[in-house]
């Protein structure tokens, strides 16, 4: 494992009813092109319900309708010496909000 961070979600009562497809979207992405990494989240209790673990720069994703708190892994796949910058957090509109990205 690269590294893990713990994301909290907080949205009010049916904010997702109107945009059931929508969710939270995270990426990471790298400096070296040869470098590959992969993007994983999981619910609080293990569940994996987003991912993304492609060739693509960035690694992109979305956690549907999210709401509660997640972990989210990113693992290298084929790196040589580089580094990744993110998970990028978006704001969400209508008093949802996002608590910390930070290392459990």
């Amino acid at each position: 494992m690269c590294d893990r961070f713990d994301l909290t979600v907080s949205v009010p009562d049916g904010y997702w009813d109107d945009t059931p497809e929508a969710g939270v979207p995270l990426s990471v992405r790298w400096e070296h092109p040869s470098d590959d990494f992969g993007l994983y989240v999981y619910d609080d209790h293990g569940k994996q319900v987003a991912s993304s673990a492609g060739t693509a720069d960035p690694e992109a994703t979305v956690i549907p309708r999210a709401s509660g708190t997640y972990h989210v892994v990113v693992v290298p796949y084929d790196v040589r010496g580089g580094s990744f910058t993110g998970p990028v957090r978006p704001r969400l509109p209508g008093g949802a909000g996002l608590r910390g990205l930070r290392h459990p």
